[in-house]
This record gives C-alpha cells, structure tokens and sequence, in this order.
C-alpha cells in the first residue's frame, strides 16, 4: 500500500510529521520499483486526504544505486510494476528476494518512537556478499516523460494506508511502456487530463460524521518500502 513515513507517535496529537529526506539503497536487483507521488498529507492526522497530484517518479531496483526524495511524499513499491524485461538469466537465478536498506534524515525532530540502535549489534547486522554502492549519478539514467496519450498508459489503482478515520485509493496512469523499455529510472508530468487521484474508499462516506470502518483497506502485492525489506 501508499504510505507517507511521518513520526507515527505524533499522530496521538493529530499532527503528521515527516522526515526532511527519504532515501533507498537497492541491494537487489529484482522485485517493484519505487514510486514516489508529490502529493503530501495535509498537516493534521484528522483531515482527509484527498486531492490530485500531476507528478510521478519510478525507480526500479538496480543493485548498488541509491535514491532520495522528499520525505513528505507518498510512496511505495508496487510488486505489481515488476516488468519481466528487467531480469536476465544471470538475475533470476541469484537474486530471490527485494532488498533494501532505507534510511530517513530527520532535521530538528527525533520520532517519538525512534531508539538509537545497540551499538554492540552492529557487527552482526553485515551483508554477506559484497555490495559497491554507485554514487555517481551518470551511471543511473531517468527517462523524462510527459503523460498525454492513453495508449501509452496504463490507469491503476492502489490502496493508501488508512490515515485518520478514513481509508483511499491512489489512482494514476502508470507510462507503462516506458517502463518495459529498459530498467531508467522515470520521471512522469502527468498533464491536464491524466492527473492522479487520491480518493475515498467507496466503503467510506466522508461526509458522515459518525465512527468509519478503518478495516476496508484492501490487501494487494504491493513490495513496500519501509515496510518488508
């Protein structure tokens, strides 16, 4: 599911409060991409959430590159996005699982749940095949697209983790066949016409003012990052 990272301790307040950077580091080469949404949550935990947003960024995983993108966006890492022409032979064979190590920068703001890690662990907490991480931004390429044409995308839909009282669905044309051109990362204008949605799941009614059903959040094959990896 779609999720902002915030200081979920916050929320007790009814206030969102996000990390100033979010930042992913593959360590695999297999499994969804990420994808971010410039869409922010409003700033009490209360108010909905819906809205539309008009840009998109998609970045499949490639072992050793590095991301980062604002922390007040909406992001995931839909399973479902996996394209069967990123993989060789030589991928399927050795890689099984989505790695990831995330790491979000917090600036004059300690989560309220956040405890610095036992030092004497670390040691344990090693990768057992080595891994260069790619720094230099020339090796990974992003492909910019403009999304205007409906036989070049695909509508999907996607559940948004329950904020407040209510439960949403994003909704965007996904330029799919960019994406099963090659492994670039993408960066997609969605224009007049095409943007994407965040919207009230249809078991919700926004306009009532009695107690809702947080439970109506539907399960998918989503791959999240901050999640499982």
């Amino acid at each position: 599911a779609f999720h902002w990272d915030k200081d979920y301790a916050a929320e007790e307040s009814n206030i969102n409060i996000h990390p100033h950077i979010g930042t992913v580091t593959y360590l695999s080469d297999v499994g969804g991409p990420t994808v971010m949404i410039n869409k922010t949550s409003p700033n009490f935990y209360d108010e909905n959430c819906l809205g539309q947003f008009d840009k998109i960024y998609v970045s499949p995983p490639q072992i050793g590159k590095h991301i980062s993108f604002d922390g007040r966006f909406l992001h995931s890492a839909p399973g479902n996005l996996a394209q069967p022409e990123w993989l060789t032979p030589t991928i399927i064979e050795k890689q099984k699982k989505r790695v990831t190590f995330l790491v979000n920068i917090w600036v004059n703001h300690i989560p309220g749940y956040a405890e610095r890690f036992n030092e004497e662990l670390i040691d344990e907490y090693k990768l057992s095949v080595g891994v260069k991480c790619k720094f230099n931004p020339n090796l990974f390429k992003c492909t910019q697209v403009h999304v205007n044409d409906a036989k070049q995308v695909e509508l999907m839909t996607w559940s948004l983790k329950g904020e407040g009282r209510f439960s949403y669905n994003v909704s965007f044309y996904v330029p799919i066949t960019v994406l099963k051109k090659d492994r670039n990362s993408v960066a997609a204008v969605l224009e007049q016409g095409f943007e994407g949605q965040v919207v009230l799941n249809e078991n919700d009614d926004i306009e009532e003012s009695g107690e809702s059903d947080e439970s109506g959040e539907s399960e998918d094959e989503d791959d999240n990052d901050g999640d499982d990896d």
